[in-house]
């Protein structure tokens, strides 16, 4: 029996298999693509917040990862998803339509998914950063961004210098830092309320319409839940629609634990996400080894 069964193969899920290995116990991740690394495989750009990694792109942190995990001999599902989990006496029966899995502990590690805003990803319409607004072609053309976060104001700054014909920010309320915001030109800000309609691609603000080619919809984050969680989700999730835990790492259902964004946990980022990985390792070598954590 396994000691774990870990959801997802982001810096959280592959940095807790990765120390529940060094610690002598057997984990199996479960991920639903072809690769490990989460969303850093979506990132062409340089991460130099993660010390170590200088000159570094996340999708060369999502490649590190897949290397040590594959040097491990870390048993790894892709293109897998749960069915159905099953409880019993020691755990839990773990059925991904090829296999079945038994394991003491289920690890949530399935990280967040962009908020769309009811906004279909199209050709014209663009749902969270990452590669596609890096691949975009922008010249010449006019752009909406929408939301007013850190990666809104992020994105402006590069896509204008893809030189388009004009870049809009339209946002309700201001999140991002202020030496980001500052960034951006006064003229290309729209604040409060407004409406954006992807069939015609126009927003009106104070009673003005505006025609944009791209819209690139950058409204945050939201809790990546598998379907097969969804029937607990009264009891996993918190208010805001992230997995609740305690310091441990424990959910409200015993012998289930959550690390990363899915937790929504101060400050997100590749970093925590792997430190939240480790405590969840600990965790359960205490719960083993009945070490009070």
């Amino acid at each position: 029996m396994k000691a774990a069964v870990i959801i997802g193969g982001g810096p959280a899920g592959c940095q807790c298999a990765l120390w529940l290995c060094m610690l002598g116990y057997e984990a199996t991740i479960i991920e639903k693509s072809d690769r490990l690394g989460g969303l850093q495989c979506n990132s062409p750009y340089v991460n130099d917040w993660l010390v170590g990694t200088v000159n570094l792109r996340g999708q060369d942190i999502a490649n590190n990862i897949q290397k040590q995990i594959e040097k491990m001999n870390i048993p790894v599902l892709y293109n897998s998803i749960i069915n159905s989990i099953k409880k019993n006496s020691t755990g839990f029966e773990i059925n991904t339509g090829n296999e079945i899995i038994a394991t003491h502990n289920l690890v949530i590690a399935t990280g967040v998914r962009p908020r769309d805003g009811s906004f279909e990803s199209t050709s014209a319409v663009i749902v969270g950063p990452g590669k596609e607004i890096y691949n975009e072609q922008f010249t010449n053309r006019r752009v909406a961004i929408l939301g007013g976060g850190d990666s809104a104001a992020e994105n402006y700054s590069f896509i204008r210098e893809k030189n388009p014909k004009l870049c809009h920010v339209y946002a309700r309320t201001v999140k991002a830092r202020q030496n980001l915001w500052g960034k951006i030109d006064s003229s290309d800000i729209f604040l409060g309320e407004y409406k954006a309609d992807q069939k015609s691609m126009s927003i009106i603000h104070d009673d003005k319409m505006y025609i944009y080619d791209i819209f690139t919809v950058l409204y945050g984050w939201e809790a990546n839940i598998p379907n097969s969680l969804l029937s607990l989700k009264n009891q996993l999730l918190n208010e805001q629609g992230f997995i609740a835990i305690d310091e441990s790492r424990r959910t409200r259902i015993s012998n289930i634990f959550a690390a990363g964004e899915v937790t929504h946990f101060l400050h997100p980022c590749v970093a925590t996400a792997m430190a939240d990985g480790v405590i969840v390792a600990k965790s359960i070598q205490f719960q083993f080894e009945n070490i009070i954590a």
